[in-house]
């Protein structure tokens, strides 16, 4: 939880995005997008772990693009001194 993740858009579904991570896939609801931006398969997008829930096929993360957390994640990134 609150981990940046780097991931590969799979599959847009319903407004939902699939995402691979490599191990794992994770999924960007609609209401944690950014409105205005428009994602396509093959994109690479980075998202802040929100919720990890567990499915009979396995676990489920739960990312999001709009958190405070994923802000203050990619500020800590580019300004070392932040960090």
């Amino acid at each position: 939880m609150g981990e940046l993740v780097t991931g590969t858009v799979q599959q847009i579904d319903k407004g939902n995005i699939l995402i691979n991570l490599g191990r794992t896939e994770a999924i960007l609801p609609y209401k944690e997008q950014i409105h205005k931006e428009r994602y396509h398969q093959g994109d690479t997008i980075r998202g802040c772990i929100v919720d990890v829930r567990n499915n009979p096929k396995g676990p489920q993360v739960i990312i999001s693009r709009t958190c405070p957390e994923f802000l203050a994640r990619l500020f800590e990134i580019e300004v070392p001194e932040i960090f």
